[in-house]
């Protein structure tokens, strides 16, 4: 009689983790500017909202795209020229239970003031066309 073949316990389930951020960490960020987290499975909503925290402190509404996808847009604009970081905390949880192992820094700067980086015709230009396209 051929015997049964063992059966293979279920995978375990990862802990999860935040797979990306758009824009990537250390980017300009837009002053105005959302932030997409990316995780690599279903996440607690309630969890993850309540472990995100910033320096300076952020203050803003959450659009989930997915159970794995979060968009956090600010309440106000960033101040110009700015670090910012946005933290995790490892209290944010899956919808499986299962809490992130460490917690997550991610930091970016804020987009710096509109300068003006060439003029046409240089200051002090010679010879120049006074009905050329400016």
């Amino acid at each position: 009689m051929p015997s049964e073949p063992a059966a293979t316990p279920p995978p375990t389930p990862l802990p999860p983790a935040l797979l990306e951020t758009h824009p990537l960490p250390g980017s300009a960020l837009a002053l105005d500017g959302a932030i997409t987290f990316y995780f690599n499975q279903a996440m607690d909503r309630a969890s993850v909202e309540g472990a995100l925290s910033g320096e300076p402190a952020l203050s803003g509404s959450f659009n989930w795209l997915s159970d794995s996808a979060l968009v956090f847009k600010p309440d106000a604009p960033f101040l110009p020229e700015a670090s910012l970081t946005v933290n995790i905390a490892a209290t944010a949880q899956s919808q499986r239970g299962m809490a992130l192992l460490m917690p997550v820094r991610v930091d970016y700067s804020t987009a710096g003031y509109l300068q003006v980086a060439q003029t046409l015709p240089a200051d002090g230009a010679a010879e120049v066309d006074p009905a050329s396209a400016v």
